[in-house]
Formats: structure tokens, C-alpha cells, sequence
């Protein structure tokens, strides 16, 4: 039972992506309004740089669907809404003595491990209607094995269970009021509430480009959702890259 919302849902039992069925209705033409979909598994998951996600059942696969307004602008900032979106979602159903933080640009932390992963994918359908998919992950019962970082599901810091369609539900919730809050109040909202809980705002991390590779202090976000970095008093803006904490 999904609350009252504007998105339609479309659930799948199986399939190869959401994101990838995302991109198929869009361009098919058949979206009229923002769609979430999701599916107990995939067989093709990815994150950035096309890494392959794994996705056992049990944990929570899903895309958002956005038809955006105008161009692609601002489309970047719905990463931090969705990532407030998913940990006010997870932070309803844990302990508070458990920490959840936000980690630039895409992922959510509980006390220092990933438990969820954000993907931006955006794409013009044939009228140059231009649209956003936010993909998800959440690990619930499941925590897929990662060379580079520890991780976490909620199923480790809970006692009980979690029905994931419920989950959804009130993702789908908290993901409409944050953004509305957007909508309304703009940017610095939604940037002051990410602030709160950055993953080691103010301490030095290494920032990994494409041609280059350095350190510095993270001073938080501006108002495109940029990474402000602090490198021996000269202030680099990263819009993407590999951060290291």
C-alpha cells in the first residue's frame, strides 16, 4: 500500500536495470508524469563509471523519474536531495545512536559505511523533453562485497525486519518533501540540511581527476553542488571525480 503521491510505481519481480528500463520508457514516449520503478533484482546493475552493482534480493533496486522543467541546470542538485531523501528514510528506521552521513556527491553512510548509492542519468526523449533518473540502491538484508570501502545494511543495525516495499513508500514520501522544499525555498535548504551530516566536513581528502590527483580540505558544497576543496589557500570547485576519505 503506496501513500497518496504523484509519481506512478511499477514494480518488477526481475530485470536486467531500472535505470535502463527508465531510459527505454522514456524513450518510447509513453511517460506522462515522474515514475518510480523497482525491482527485487537486477541482473545488470551499475554505478558511476558503469561499475557493476550487485543486486541480490533483498535489498532495495530503484529509479526516479523526472521530467525536468527546463535544462539540466540545476539536475545535479537532486543528488542531494535524494540522498537527504534516502537517509531521513533509513534514519526512521534505526536507533539515533547510529550516525548517517553524506558522502559527496552520491552516497549515504551509517557510521562511516556505505549502505546506499545514488546515480544520476539524464536523457532528452523525442520531443527534447529532457528527463533525470535517479537510481538507488539500498543495502536492507544484503551487503555486497567491495574492495574500496566498508559497508553496512540495515539488517546489521536493526532488530527485526524491514518490508522494502514499505521502505520505498516512505522513500518516495521524503523524497517529494525534500523536493518541494527545493521547489520552494530553493538550493540552500536543501545544501544546509547535507551540511549537517558531510562525511568529515573539514578534514582533508584526496580528490582523483581524470589527469590529475591531489589533497586538500573539504570545505563543503556551493550552490551547483560542487565540491569545494582547499588546496594551501587556493579553493578548487570539483563537479565530478573520485573522492577519497
Amino acid at each position: 500500500m503506496f501513500l497518496e503521491s504523484n509519481f506512478d510505481v511499477i514494480k518488477f519481480e526481475e530485470i536486467d536495470s531500472t535505470n535502463e528500463e527508465a531510459k527505454r520508457l522514456i524513450r518510447s514516449g509513453v511517460l506522462s508524469k515522474s515514475t518510480v520503478i523497482t525491482s527485487k533484482t537486477q541482473a545488470l546493475g551499475h554505478g558511476r563509471y558503469g561499475r557493476s552493482w550487485v543486486s541480490e534480493e533483498g535489498n532495495l533496486y530503484t529509479s526516479i523519474i523526472i521530467k525536468l522543467d527546463s535544462t539540466l541546470d540545476k539536475a545535479a542538485q537532486y543528488s542531494f536531495i535524494a540522498s537527504i531523501a534516502v537517509g531521513e528514510t533509513i534514519r526512521s528506521q534505526i536507533d539515533s545512536k547510529f550516525k548517517i552521513e553524506y558522502k559527496w556527491p552520491n552516497d549515504v553512510l551509517i557510521d562511516g559505511k556505505k549502505v546506499s548509492g545514488i546515480l544520476l542519468e539524464s536523457l532528452k526523449d523525442n520531443n527534447s523533453n529532457h528527463w533525470l533518473i535517479i537510481g538507488v540502491g539500498v543495502n536492507i538484508n544484503n551487503c555486497p562485497q567491495l574492495t574500496d570501502k566498508e559497508v553496512v545494511c540495515l539488517s546489521d543495525v536493526l532488530i527485526g525486519s524491514i518490508d522494502i516495499y514499505q521502505f520505498l513508500n516512505k522513500l518516495i514520501y521524503n523524497f517529494e518533501s525534500q523536493e518541494n522544499l527545493w521547489k520552494n525555498q530553493g538550493f540552500s535548504c536543501i545544501r544546509a540540511t547535507w551540511f549537517k551530516n558531510a562525511h568529515r566536513l573539514g578534514e582533508e581528502i584526496t580528490v582523483n581527476l581524470l589527469n590529475e590527483k591531489f589533497k586538500g580540505k573539504f570545505e563543503g558544497i556551493n550552490d551547483n553542488g560542487e565540491l569545494e576543496v582547499d588546496v594551501d589557500g587556493k579553493k578548487h570547485f570539483i563537479s565530478s571525480g573520485e573522492v577519497f576519505f
